[in-house]
């Protein structure tokens, strides 16, 4: 159901009733904001030992990089401290077998995600 107001409608026979209108805001979940359009991988595909991983914007934070195999297991996870707007990190693919890769960024409410192929 999508936030707004609403009103309830209760018919028996020919008679029916409406309640008052209420608001309601959806919740979800925790929200999120994606930043995949931010993020940048490069040589891709790769038959490098590392990637390059560039992110632009101006959250200046601690967060998380996660590097999870086609069948969603992790394979890499790093710590990193983002501490400029055009920020670089080398992800290092040393003993990745050739395969389709998800590569997530992640600090607070903020996430992005960019697929990577690693070729031998």
């Amino acid at each position: 159901t999508q936030t707004g107001s609403y009103y309830v409608v209760v018919t028996e026979g020919a008679c029916s009733a409406t309640s008052n209108l209420f608001p309601f805001t959806s919740i979800t979940g925790v929200e999120s904001f994606d930043i995949s359009h931010q993020i940048k991988l490069y040589p891709n595909p790769s038959k490098a030992q590392e990637v390059q991983l560039q992110i632009e914007n101006d959250l200046l934070t601690a967060g998380e990089i996660t590097l999870f195999d086609q069948y969603g297991a992790v394979r890499r996870q790093v710590k990193i401290k983002k501490d400029a707007y055009d920020w670089h990190y080398k992800l290092s693919l040393l003993g990745l077998p050739s395969g389709m890769y998800l590569i997530e960024v992640r600090y607070g409410k903020y996430a992005g995600k960019q697929r990577l192929i690693v070729i031998d």
